[in-house]
């Protein structure tokens, strides 16, 4: 451990050598990959055999009483789950074919050579305009891949459950836009930060960081607003009964709530969801309407006071908080990469000293490493997520939603038909809230010491 260690270090800016502790750089990348799969797939077959229970336990008395939806509930997670071994084994496989044969070499060369051939003679060799045609070729690439499993998941296994809602021609036109708009948003990113990498010299990630802020606070407001509403239809909440209950509720703990709206979810899938948005004094809540639909109107003003639980205690400020120390100490991490022209011959880009380096090669390699490495990251946000979770849930109950808000997290557990068992280790690596039995538990606590 201590040779890799200093062998990182010394990666800034060109003297690490060609391998760390005796291994190549895409040696360990490979095994970094391999491990998080084989782990990652362990604990996916734990969850499987989990939903292999037929027989419902004593532990679902008084949560689900009707076997059939128990039964049910159990097959569609198996489904999923099957889905998910099967599509994560197959990324699996073509990532180490890419890495392996140096296909990002092949695409950058390519890249290079369809900028040369049919771009403007200006451009040639400009490593913006070819790291953008590489953005582009492997997004596009990448999209086609998806696209059978994508269709898979919604037409056979959401269809089976009564989840897909959405038409074939409604699921091409979504793809066309998702298409462009994501085109159009890695356009916007991927440029500045190749620019911001050649100009900043070694400390390039200060300004790469401050850049992706700006991005970050900027996208939040035009994404509501603008993006969102080219695939759903938001409409004013109707005056009644539970638009006056959210208001009210709202003015009793301050929320600067300026607008509700309902949003058709109920077009594409049959899962119900409810949000709020917006910075400073123009908060916006936004409920679909398979949940007003789904449940009863005590009910939905519970999950509503569950949502503003969330602002209440900060939850949205300190999950950015903790986002940009993650993509700070994420960026001055690539410092140390980003320059080190080893990194890249282990792939296949043996570049000149004279000549500059694809850094937009070099940041696709280290983020495959840092997710491979982003384990207990990920661990720490979902400990922390489940936390707030379990704090809005106690906000609610303190405004008197606890019973309600109980039987309206049973309802919607069994609506989407959500994992009635979770398996443990697979939960504390995947779930981002409790599961529903520790939050029923938890809210049973706090209704006892109110008794």
């Amino acid at each position: 451990m201590a040779d890799i260690a200093s062998g990182l270090l010394a990666a800034k800016p060109e003297v690490a050598s060609l391998t760390i502790a005796g291994f190549s750089l895409k040696s360990i990348l490979a095994t970094f990959f391999l491990a998080t799969f084989l782990f990652e797939r362990y604990i996916s077959v734990r969850q499987i055999r989990m939903t292999r229970i037929k027989k419902r336990p004593a532990i679902l008395n008084g949560i689900v009483d009707d076997d059939e939806k128990f039964l049910k509930t159990q097959d569609y997670s198996y489904d999923k789950l099957v889905f998910g071994f099967v599509t994560s084994t197959l990324e699996m496989f073509k990532s180490m074919v890419f890495f392996h044969f140096d296909l990002l070499k092949a695409t950058w060369d390519l890249s290079a050579h369809l900028l040369e051939a049919y771009g403007p003679a200006s451009l040639a060799g400009n490593q913006l305009a070819i790291s953008l045609i590489l953005q582009n070729i492997l997004f596009l690439s990448e999209t086609l891949l998806e696209l059978p499993q994508s269709l898979y998941y919604n037409f056979v296994i959401e269809e089976r459950y009564g989840f897909n809602k959405q038409t074939l021609r409604l699921f091409a036109t979504d793809q066309v836009k998702n298409l462009f708009i994501s085109m159009i948003i890695q356009t916007a990113i991927i440029l500045p930060i190749i620019y911001l990498i050649g100009w900043g010299g070694e400390r390039f990630y200060l300004w790469v960081y401050f850049f992706l802020l700006a991005f970050q606070l900027v996208f939040l407001n035009i994404y509501p607003t603008l993006i969102q509403p080219l695939f759903n239809k938001y409409e004013p909440l109707p005056e009644g009964p539970l638009r006056d209950t959210i208001y009210k509720l709202a003015k009793k703990i301050s929320f600067p709530l300026t607008a509700i709206y309902t949003v058709d979810g109920s077009k594409r899938s049959g899962h119900a969801n409810a949000y709020f948005y917006g910075f400073f004094n123009n908060k916006r809540i936004v409920i679909y309407d398979t949940l007003i639909k789904s449940l009863e109107l005590p009910e939905v003003e519970a999950v509503m006071a569950h949502e503003l639980g969330h602002w209440y205690h900060s939850h949205n400020l300190k999950n950015m908080a903790i986002q940009q120390v993650s993509t700070f100490s994420m960026m001055y991490a690539f410092s140390f990469f980003v320059f080190n022209r080893s990194l890249y011959s282990s792939f296949g880009f043996h570049v000149p000293a004279d000549q500059e380096l694809p850094y937009l090669v070099g940041l696709t390699l280290f983020l495959q490493c840092w997710s491979a490495l982003n384990l207990a990251m990920k661990l720490l946000m979902n400990m922390v997520s489940r936390s707030f979770e379990f704090q809005a849930d106690a906000f609610a109950c303190g405004l008197g939603y606890g019973k309600v808000l109980r039987s309206g997290l049973l309802k919607m557990q069994l609506e989407n038909m959500s994992q009635m068992l979770p398996d443990s280790l697979y939960s504390l690596y995947n779930y981002t809230h409790p599961p529903m039995l520790e939050r029923i538990s938890a809210i049973d606590k706090l209704l006892q010491k109110k008794d």
